[in-house]
């Protein structure tokens, strides 16, 4: 982070700019608890509460999965 300011009269701070800069981007595929091994293009993220990961899968075949689409 940079700071930059002056010191007037009365010797108070006054900040004129302020500068962050992030580390770096970070994806998806770094974190931990994402298991990526399945991913293909259309791909899907699902919850696995066996191994409490998220898991990225193209063949979803779960019972309690719903996908709703809404009304045409």
């Amino acid at each position: 982070m940079a700071l930059q300011g002056s010191l007037g009269k009365q010797k108070k701070i006054q900040a004129k700019t302020v500068t962050y800069s992030a580390l770096s981007t970070q994806k998806m595929t770094d974190l931990a608890d994402i298991d990526v091994t399945d991913r293909d293009e259309g791909s899907l993220i699902i919850y696995d509460s066996s191994s409490q990961t998220f898991k990225v899968k193209s063949n979803i075949q779960n019972s309690n999965t719903y996908i709703v689409g809404g009304s045409f």
